[in-house]
């Protein structure tokens, strides 16, 4: 986990480390994770590696 200021770079930091140093790479936002239920977290995750499988 990868707290700091708003707006500073932080998640373009990690998905770039993550990319350089990796196959793959899960991104997971809990600020909007928050309050919704597990099978909608779930689905958008899919829905995601299904989209990345086709590029």
């Amino acid at each position: 986990m990868l707290l700091g200021a708003r707006q500073v770079g932080k998640t373009w930091i990690m998905n770039h480390f993550g990319r350089q140093e990796y196959q793959s790479v899960a991104y997971i936002d809990q600020e909007w994770m928050e309050n919704r239920p597990l099978y909608t977290i779930a689905s958008v995750y899919l829905q995601q590696r299904i989209k990345r499988s086709q590029l």
